[in-house]
Formats: structure tokens, C-alpha cells, sequence
């Protein structure tokens, strides 16, 4: 009778272990954990180090098992060719993107063991080094269970950032992502939420057939371009418009590799230009970073060169007159430029001249990935190093 109930309470044991799968939970609010992850119908549980947190299904945007991602990466390997390097840098990016730093660090290896000097191999290399070392670090805060009314006292509670160094929220990356959005991003992960498409449909009077057989992208551009708030909220983009893929993938790193160190405008001594530098990767930070850089402009007094006389307000980022904006001038060797950067230790061009590859590349990114209208996010949102007094420069939208 013992041995039966003692081989019954294995099996009991043995069946929730297996039903347990590695993997990654990705909340809603941009935190991740990683660990024995169990689904149930309204729950999931994921388990590290012995530590068990019940997460609620809603505030859960996406899981990835560690297993069917081995799988595939392997396949999707197998079919490249073996002097595919971009195919590789492709694989690359997409293990990125499922948080499988260590397939992706496989797959540049593999790109840079076809081509050393691969310049864009050895950019994302260090890209992932740095994301994969935020994460962990993140991972080893996380880890530590604070007691939470929301998850019986077993749940994690994620430090909060200071005022000063503080980032954006989900809800602006998502307004962001929104504003960001082109038909041509067919690859973009969309959520409707609150049964929106419907409400949509009868309230603005919109053909349901019509509607119904649109792509999910641009059945989110449809709501976007002709709803009001109370519509458009309920539009979640799960995944990055190109535009914002390259930002993060070739705009970000070079900019951080080259300025946002803590002599410059990592810290204090950039003046109000500040950039975060750790933990670059993650959809908050990186967003951070890019609005920091869209809203910044500077008056500046350009005599004797291409953009006239007299005070002028010249922008980081320019959509429309990209040759212009600060991010270019400023990256160019200082007899290749029209506007000087200022005078400061540490300070070193980007670019070799306006031949320069990456000069070409952050031009057409600007020119062309993004969308040629200065936005209006109408985010709540004082970059550090900033005046509270300080208002984005950015022009509302037409």
C-alpha cells in the first residue's frame, strides 16, 4: 500500500516536471524571465532556481521555448549556403529577436568565419554581447523574490529607475511603433485587443468585408489613420517596424559605440544630449534612446556654409533634409563638414567622408526607412540631462 501511494506521488511529480518546458516569458511591460516555464488556462508559472512565479495570461505578451527555437534555427541554418553571409546575419537577427543571444552570436561567428571583415557582422557581434550581459544582469535582480500582494507573495518586483535616468513606458514604445508603422511592414506582429476591429468596423461605418480581408498590418493603419484614442489603445504592435529594426540593429550601436560613452554623452559631461549606454537593447531603453535623438535640436550660427547665414535650428534627426541633420554633420571629419562639432575631449568623427558606407546608410535610414513626416508622439517624457521646463522639439504632424 506504501509503495503504491509512494510510486503514485512520483508519477504526480514526474508528470508536472514534464509538463514544464524551458523557456522565455516576455511581460507586457517589457521584462523578461527566463526558466521552467508551465502554461495553464488564465495562468502561467515560471520556475528558476526553485522559485516559483504565477504570472497572470493577460499581462504575458509572448513566450519562446528554448527547444522548438534549437530546432529551428538549425533548419533554417542547414538550408543557407555555405558562403551565405547574409543570409547568416539574417539568422542572426531573428534568433536576436526570440532573446536567443547565444544562437545569435552563432550565427554572426559563422558570417565573420566567411568574411572577417564584415563590418556589420562585427557591429551586431558587439551588440549582442552587450544585450546578452544587460540581461543576465537583470536576470540575477529578478531572480531575487520579493513578496507581491498580485502573486501570493512569491512575485518579482522589478526595480523602478530613477527620476533622473528614468525611460519610457511600454504604452510610449507601442505609440511610438504606432506612429512608425507603414504598409510595407508586413512582417509586424499586430494585437487587436477589446474586440477593437469590430467596434471599429460599426463605429466608423467601414465595409466589414473589406475591412475583414485586409492584412493585419493594415487593418492596424486603417484604425490608426481614422480613430480617436479610445480606439487606437487597444492597437498593439508586438514587433518593429523596419524602420525601427534598423535603428536598432545599425543607427544605435554606432551612435553609443562612438558618443554616448560616460565622457561624453553617457554622463553628464555630453550637456543635455544624454544617452543610455547599458542595457541598449531592450525595447524601452532602445526607444528611449531613439526619441531622445528625434526630439533634440540645436540653434546653431552656420555663416559662409550650405544652410545660409544666421541662427538656424538644425535637428540630430531630419527626415526631410537628412545631409542636415546634427547626427550626419557631426559624425563627418571636421573639414568634411559644414558644422563643426563642438570643441571637447574625447570627440572623434564616424565617418571617414560622405562616401563612407555607414554615412550612406544613416542618410537612406533617415530619408527613407522612417516616415517622412516629423511626428508628434505626444508622449509625457523629459529626457535626462533636460530641464523639466524643456519641450520636445518635435513639430506636431500634418
Amino acid at each position: 500500500m506504501l509503495r503504491r501511494w509512494m510510486m503514485g506521488v512520483a508519477v504526480c511529480v514526474l508528470g508536472s516536471a514534464l509538463w514544464a518546458d524551458q523557456g522565455v516569458v516576455t511581460l507586457k511591460d517589457g521584462h523578461k524571465m527566463e526558466g521552467d516555464v508551465t502554461e495553464k488556462e488564465d495562468m502561467v508559472i515560471v520556475t528558476i532556481r526553485g522559485i516559483q512565479t504565477q504570472l497572470k495570461r493577460a499581462d504575458v505578451q509572448s513566450i519562446s521555448y528554448i527547444e522548438s527555437l534549437d530546432k529551428e534555427y538549425q533548419q533554417r541554418l542547414e538550408k543557407l549556403d555555405p558562403k551565405d553571409v547574409q543570409g547568416r546575419l539574417q539568422l542572426a537577427r531573428w534568433a536576436f529577436d526570440n532573446h536567443r543571444y547565444d544562437l545569435a552570436r552563432d550565427a554572426v561567428e559563422k558570417a565573420l568565419a566567411i568574411d572577417p571583415n564584415n563590418e556589420e557582422a562585427t557591429t551586431f557581434l558587439e551588440l549582442i554581447r552587450r544585450q546578452s550581459a544587460m540581461e543576465r544582469n537583470q536576470g540575477q535582480e529578478n531572480t531575487r523574490p520579493t513578496p507581491s500582494e498580485n502573486t501570493g507573495g512569491q512575485g518579482v518586483r522589478p526595480p523602478a529607475p530613477s527620476a533622473e535616468r528614468r525611460v519610457l513606458t511600454a504604452d510610449n514604445v507601442n505609440t511610438i511603433r504606432q506612429f512608425e508603422l507603414r504598409p510595407t511592414d508586413t512582417n509586424v506582429r499586430v494585437r487587436f485587443e477589446n474586440d477593437v476591429k469590430r467596434r471599429f468596423v460599426a463605429a466608423y461605418n467601414q465595409d466589414q468585408n473589406y475591412f475583414n480581408n485586409l492584412q493585419p498590418v493594415d487593418q492596424a493603419i486603417e484604425i490608426l489613420n481614422q480613430a480617436d484614442e479610445k480606439f487606437t489603445r487597444d492597437v498593439r504592435i508586438l514587433s518593429d517596424p523596419q524602420s525601427m529594426l534598423e535603428f536598432r540593429r545599425f543607427v544605435q550601436p554606432m551612435v553609443l559605440q562612438n558618443c554616448a560613452t560616460s565622457a561624453c554623452h553617457g554622463g553628464s559631461a555630453g550637456g543635455k544630449l544624454v544617452l543610455f549606454n547599458n542595457g541598449e537593447a531592450t525595447d524601452t531603453v532602445a526607444y528611449t534612446n531613439f526619441y531622445i535623438l528625434q526630439n533634440y535640436a540645436k540653434t546653431l550660427s552656420a555663416p559662409g556654409s550650405s544652410f545660409g547665414s544666421g541662427p538656424t535650428q538644425r535637428k540630430l534627426i531630419d527626415r526631410t533634409q537628412p545631409e542636415m541633420s546634427l547626427l550626419a554633420q557631426y559624425g563627418l571629419q571636421p573639414d568634411k563638414s559644414d558644422l563643426d562639432h563642438p570643441q571637447v575631449a574625447g570627440y572623434r568623427p564616424i565617418f571617414r567622408s560622405r562616401d563612407d558606407a555607414r554615412y550612406k546608410q544613416l542618410i537612406t535610414w533617415m530619408r527613407d526607412s522612417l516616415r517622412p513626416v516629423e511626428p508628434n508622439y505626444g508622449i509625457d517624457y523629459t529626457p535626462p540631462g533636460m530641464a523639466a521646463t524643456t519641450q520636445p522639439t518635435s513639430a506636431p504632424s500634418p
